[in-house]
This record gives C-alpha cells, structure tokens and sequence, in this order.
C-alpha cells in the first residue's frame, strides 16, 4: 500500500515537471522578438491610467458610503448622546467629503506636480521612444 503511494507520488511529480517543461517552451518560442523600451513604456503608461480610473472610482464610492455612514452616526448620536459622541460622525463626514472630492483634485494634482505638458515634451519620454 505504501509503495503504491510513492509511485503514485513520483508520477504526478514527474507528469507536473513535463508539462511545465512543455508549457514553457512554449511561452519561450512564441515570444522571439524581444520589446522596446518604448512599448514598454506604452504599455506601463496604459496600465497606470487604468489603476488610475479604478481607484477614483474606488474613491468615490468609499466616499458616499462614509458620508451615510457619518448621517447614520448623526442619527445615533440624536438618540443617545451618551453613548455615540459626535465626533465619530463628524470624522466619518470628512473622511468620506475628502474621498468624494479626491478624483477631481487627482487631475489637478498632477498638473501642479508635473506641469501641463508632463507627457508631451518630456525629455525623458524622448529619450524613450
């Protein structure tokens, strides 16, 4: 019964290792041409607007949901003013205005970093492409 066992073990070793040996031929073969910098560049650059738009989105959201939360608080604190202090719902009202208001302040944000023409005539971008 044991010695079953390890023979068992020893080839789904063994099948686990071939495939990944044939998968990674594979992958090696369909990739000859190495890529530029400069698609690398577009690509990273594509991906960061993406994760941009996701985490405003994110922001947003977050935001509204703490600005009920904070009238829900508010709420609490009407009904026992002993027992919920005013500062939680208070916290919660800012916390969720600063998230609401972060995906319009990012765009300006990032003009003021990196100044209007941050990707048009950047001499790094130059070198790149």
């Amino acid at each position: 019964m044991f010695q079953k066992r390890v023979w068992f073990q020893l080839g789904l070793r063994i099948a686990f290792f071939a495939a990944c040996f044939f998968m990674s031929t594979d992958v090696m073969a369909a990739g000859l041409s190495s890529p530029s910098i400069g698609a690398i560049k577009a690509n990273i650059s594509s991906s960061i607007k993406d994760l941009m738009t996701i985490l405003q989105d994110v922001a947003m959201v977050t935001g509204i949901g703490f600005v009920i939360a904070a009238f829900f608080k508010f709420h609490q604190h009407k009904m026992q003013p002993t027992q919920v202090p005013l500062s939680q719902g208070v916290t919660l009202l800012l916390v969720g205005a600063g998230l609401t208001v972060f995906p319009s302040l990012l765009g300006t944000a990032t003009k003021s970093a990196f100044g209007v023409t941050a990707g048009a005539n950047n001499p790094v971008s130059a070198l790149i492409q």
